[in-house]
């Protein structure tokens, strides 16, 4: 992978499809790993949701002010964590501007948001433990 791809994918990338309204955010480090980059999306917290629900996860809540893409309470829906490349992710942001596959770069997530959703993947019910293990081989996970 060139430089110049790695650039545009960076921890704390956040993107959104074109065709889905969910913000998405990368939280491993494609510097360190190309090929396995963990990518979570942000969705609308439902405090009507039972417990174990993963739109009602408490492991990351963002309010606004977090991102400004967080217009209300929202979570990580660490159920639907994926790994992909970094390659995937610039194929994607290089489609057609009529491919709903395509992303939209945003704003990254700040330091302290992207610390806070690493930590959600250790709490979550929702997360798995491949997720886990990536950010701990990165050596992202902070310990208490």
């Amino acid at each position: 992978m060139d430089g110049s791809a790695t650039a545009r994918i960076q921890e704390g990338t956040s993107f959104r499809s074109v065709s889905d309204k969910h913000l998405q955010f990368v939280i491993s480090d494609p510097i360190v790993d190309d090929e396995h980059v963990l990518v979570v999306n942000m969705t609308t917290f439902r405090k009507d949701a039972r417990p174990n629900d993963a739109w009602a996860d408490p492991a990351c809540l963002l309010e606004v002010g977090d991102h400004p893409q967080v217009k209300w309470t929202s979570c990580i829906f660490y159920g639907q964590a994926t790994i992909t490349s970094v390659q995937h992710l610039e194929w994607r942001a290089d489609l057609n501007r009529d491919d709903n596959r395509r992303i939209i770069f945003h704003q990254p997530a700040s330091p302290e948001l992207l610390r806070r959703m690493r930590e959600g993947v250790t709490t979550s019910v929702h997360s798995l433990p491949i997720h886990e293990e990536l950010l701990a081989k990165q050596g992202l996970l902070t310990r208490s």
